[in-house]
Formats: structure tokens, C-alpha cells, sequence
């Protein structure tokens, strides 16, 4: 149980989340909206709170709220820099004076690609006792063997899977460089890896993967934990009811890894490269396929009790968060083709965009490609500008929609334009602007609440914290109703037990609010 002081009780708590006695809402502070509706605020004495739910009213110190504001005041919009463009010319006749061939960075990471993964738990022997579960819409993924809640003397064992979506990469692209990167949750202080304060360095192993398993929506109650639909994916098949695994746990006898990843006290990310890793992944693009693999712990780790690590999954936070602490898989691809390549110095402020010039390449197929020079400079806490792009067949269209270039995309129009946006994630004045988290088994006694904090263009803080289900989708649900126009910025953050660190499970990104007047 925690309690709070009764001179900050009335300044800090506004409680709307009363379960008990039918009334759904939210805990928060500050002007905000919820589900899109406005929200009565209550004030209620700390007396007065269930006993059953007081241990979810979590104080935001002092030194927490400073902690987090300098974490916001710190990200910004990168004002400033170079964008290079590129367009392939995959077919028809290319300017006299394109390049031979150039190289396209591909980030896979979601929402910038599509990118599945699914946490698989069981036992070597195929035992299932209750765990023979769905895990696909997950915040994490746990790998290595648990430290708690044995079933008949035996403890878990728990493996990831992941999938990156490799078949829009042109076939003939050669790959000069990949790496792909779990990112590491805090580990729990009551686990055997970080007893005494000693933490033991795990080793990870990525291996090649069938590509018939299918990631789930956490079984029939969407909870990730009380069951499994028919065709999702579990320890012990590719697809419950319809494909079961050669051995359960997923791992072919006698294949190979593709590359190993050390793990060493909260260390993130945990990095995966080396020839084999590039090899298989220039086969899959070859082929038109996915780059589907699994990730666990070395055999003699994986059998020591207390091994378990988690790895924030692609579901971990909402959509419009800096995409950071996902799977990633970095990939530098030669693509064999013409290219003319643009650079572009810029200067822009929150907000603004840049358009450049159209190009015309009647009867061509392209990639159409673009990134920043940022390989002189490294600023962490900067947000890089959105490049957009447009075209069409025949004439040009001034009306041609703009859509968002996060990774290469193959077209084929008669002309293509870009444009540099510092909109990121832009909503309308007057509108909500709502986020969605997923977490594990959101009910009235489980999960402290999440927080968040969001500074305005002002520089005014605004607080909130708060769980809507909606449905069985799992997930926190919060709709804020901004107040300024311009650049805003917010944080969240909550502790998944009393055992883990602070400042671990968090996320940071900013939104754009247009004036009323503005076309979007």
C-alpha cells in the first residue's frame, strides 16, 4: 500500500476510476478529455479510497516530476541539417546524369514497417500443465527460464519470436550491412541475475525460423494469458489446432544460429550482425520473402534456473512514440540501378514544411528513398523531420495526396515530388489527440496506473495518469484535449511491479496541433 500526504492529496489526486462501485473513468490531473468525452473531475480524500485500490494511487514525487520534465524539456525538433533524396530508376531511361547504383537505408522498426513478434512459453519435454497460451499483443517478450511459480518442480522456459517484412525490397539488392537489436526491459530485483547486485551476462541466439507461425491476438480474451485461438501461435505449434511444431519451442534440430548477442546488466540493446545474419538475410531478399527467426538463450543458460529477461516487444507503447526501444533491423541494401541522388540543406521550424521541386521520369519505375546526413553529429534527444512524398501518372496533380516516406518505396508514376514536414504525428486544434498502450491483464488489482506528462508549447505541464479497457482489447486508452497550438511534447512511464527499476518502462515523443484555420 502506498499513501500520500494529505497537503498534496487534493493538488495531485482527481480519481474517476471507482470499479467497485460501477463507475469507469480515469485517475489524471490537469484540463483533459477522456474517450473523447469531457470527464467530471472528483476529489477524493485519501480516507475515502477503497482499500483495494489504494495501492494503485502512486505519488509522482517531486523528484520524479523533475526527472521527467528535463527528460521533456530536453526533445526537440531537429531544426536543422541535410536530407539527401534518392530515386532508383528500377526501370526506364534514366537522366544522363543519374549515378550507376547507390545504397538505401531501410529502418525496420514499427509503425515505419511491419514487424510481428510473439513471446512462446512451455517446457523442453512438451509438458503443457496451463501455459499453452498466445502471447501475441504483448508489451514484452520474456527469454531465458523463470525465476518463480513452478509447475510440479519445474520452471518455464520462454523463447521470442519475430518477423520483419522483407518482400517489398527490390530482389536484386545486395546487402552491405545488417543488424537487428532487442531492447532491454530493467530486470526485476529479486531475480537471480542481479542477486547481491552481481548481474551474470546472458548470451542470446538468434535462429532461422519457418515462416507458417502466426503471431495471435493473445487468445480469445485478447489478455495474453488466458488461452490461445485456433491458428495462433504457442510453444507448441506454429498455429494452435492446425500446425504443431517439429519439437515444441519452435527449434529445428541441428540449425544453426545466425548470430549471437550478449546481454550484460540492463544492457540495450542487445545487438545481433556477423556474415552468417547477412548471408541469410540477402537469401530471404533473393527469394521475395520475410526474415522470420527466433531468439533464446544458450542451452546451458536457458537450463539454469532464473535466466529470464524481458525484451520490450512491437507493441511496447503507442504509435506515435519515438520507435526506439522496438525489434529493429537495420539494413544497408546496394541497389543495382541508376539513381539520382538530391541533397537538400534545410532550416525549419516547428510546423513548417519544405517543398522541393518535382521531378518528371515518364514510363519509369522507381524506389523512391531519402534520409538525413547524420552520421557527423549525434544528437539523442533530437526528432528528426518527416520526409513525405507525392506523384502520379500523366500530368501533375497539385491535389496529389502526400504520404509519408518512413522506409524505400517502389512507385510507378510519371512524377514524384518530396517535401520535409516538422508536423510529427499532427492533429487539429479543437481535437483530442488520443494514445493507446498496450499492457498484460489490465484489471482494478493488478498494474499500477501509467502516467503521463505532457509540456506545451507554452512550456505549461500537464499530468495525467489513468486505464480506460476498452472491450477486451487490453489496452490504457487516454484522449487529451490540447489547449495551444504548436509543438507539444510528452512522456509516459509506469513501474510493472514494486521490483523494477525506475525511468525503465517509459516513452517519450512530440505531436504537432494545427491552428483551426489550417488545412491539414
Amino acid at each position: 500500500m502506498i499513501s500520500l500526504p494529505m497537503k498534496n492529496l487534493y493538488a495531485r489526486l482527481l480519481f474517476a476510476f471507482i470499479s467497485v462501485v460501477a463507475v469507469s473513468g480515469i485517475l489524471f490531473t490537469g484540463s483533459i478529455a477522456i474517450a473523447d468525452q469531457p470527464t467530471s473531475i472528483y476529489d477524493v480524500p485519501i480516507d475515502k479510497v477503497p482499500a483495494r485500490l489504494k495501492f494503485r494511487v502512486l505519488e509522482l514525487t517531486p523528484e520524479s516530476r523533475t526527472y521527467h520534465r528535463k527528460q521533456l524539456e530536453k526533445l526537440h525538433l531537429k531544426g536543422a541539417g541535410e536530407v539527401v533524396t534518392k530515386r532508383f530508376y528500377l526501370s526506364g531511361e534514366a537522366p544522363g546524369e543519374a549515378l550507376p547504383k547507390g545504397v538505401a537505408h531501410y529502418h525496420l522498426v514499427r509503425p515505419l514497417a511491419t514487424v510481428e513478434d510473439a513471446e512462446i512459453r512451455g517446457y523442453i519435454d512438451g509438458r503443457i500443465v496451463h501455459h499453452d497460451i498466445n502471447q501475441g499483443t504483448a508489451n514484452h517478450m520474456r527469454i531465458g527460464r523463470r525465476f518463480s511459480g513452478t509447475e510440479f518442480g519445474e520452471f518455464e522456459i520462454k523463447r521470442a519470436l519475430v518477423r520483419w517484412r522483407l518482400d517489398n525490397i527490390p530482389q536484386k539488392a545486395a546487402v552491405k550491412k545488417a543488424r537487428a537489436q532487442l531492447f532491454a526491459e530493467s530486470i526485476a530485483t529479486v531475480s537471480p541475475i542481479v542477486r547481491k547486485g552481481h548481474y551474470l551476462p546472458l548470451h542470446l541466439y538468434m535462429y532461422p525460423l519457418a515462416p507458417d507461425w502466426v503471431e495471435g491476438r493473445g487468445g480469445p480474451s485478447h489478455d495474453n494469458y488466458t488461452g490461445v485461438a485456433k491458428g495462433e501461435v504457442t510453444w507448441s505449434h506454429a498455429r494452435h489446432g492446425e500446425k504443431p511444431w517439429t519439437v515444441p519451442g519452435a527449434l529445428e534440430p541441428g540449425v544453426m544460429p545466425l548470430a549471437m548477442g550478449l546481454y550484460e546488466k540492463d544492457a540495450s540493446p542487445v545487438t545481433f550482425n556477423g556474415p552468417l545474419l547477412q548471408e541469410y538475410i540477402q537469401q530471404k531478399i533473393r527469394a521475395g520473402k520475410n526474415l522470420d527467426v527466433l531468439f533464446k538463450l544458450d542451452d546451458e543458460e536457458e537450463d539454469r534456473w532464473g535466466t529470464e529477461v524481458g525484451f520490450y516487444s512491437s507493441e511496447f507503447g503507442d504509435i506515435k512514440d519515438i520507435p526506439d526501444k522496438r525489434p529493429l533491423l537495420d539494413l544497408d541494401l546496394e541497389i543495382p540501378y541508376p539513381v539520382l541522388e538530391t541533397r537538400h540543406s534545410y532550416s525549419l521550424k516547428p510546423g513548417e514544411e519544405q517543398v522541393w521541386p518535382r521531378q518528371t521520369h515518364k514510363g519509369a519505375k522507381l524506389l523512391l528513398a531519402a534520409g538525413f546526413d547524420i552520421e557527423k553529429e549525434s544528437d539523442p534527444d533530437a526528432v528528426y523531420p518527416d520526409v513525405w512524398v507525392r506523384g502520379g501518372k500523366g500530368k501533375f496533380d497539385p491535389e496529389a495526396p502526400w504520404k509519408r516516406l518512413s522506409n524505400p518505396r517502389t512507385v510507378d508514376w510519371d512524377w514524384s515530388q518530396f517535401k520535409l514536414s516538422g508536423r510529427p504525428a499532427e492533429s487539429l486544434f479543437g481535437s483530442n489527440v488520443r494514445f493507446e498502450l498496450s499492457e498484460y491483464w489490465v484489471t482494478a488489482r493488478y498494474l499500477n496506473l501509467p502516467f503521463m506528462m505532457l509540456l506545451s508549447p507554452s512550456g505549461k505541464l500537464h499530468e495525467m495518469r489513468g486505464q480506460v479497457p476498452t472491450g477486451n482489447t487490453y489496452t490504457y486508452v487516454y484522449s487529451f484535449l490540447p489547449d495551444e497550438p504548436g509543438l507539444w511534447r510528452y512522456i509516459w512511464f509506469f513501474l510493472p511491479t514494486r521490483e523494477i527499476r525506475l525511468h525503465t518502462h517509459e516513452n517519450r515523443g512530440l505531436f504537432y496541433v494545427m491552428p483551426a484555420d489550417e488545412k491539414t
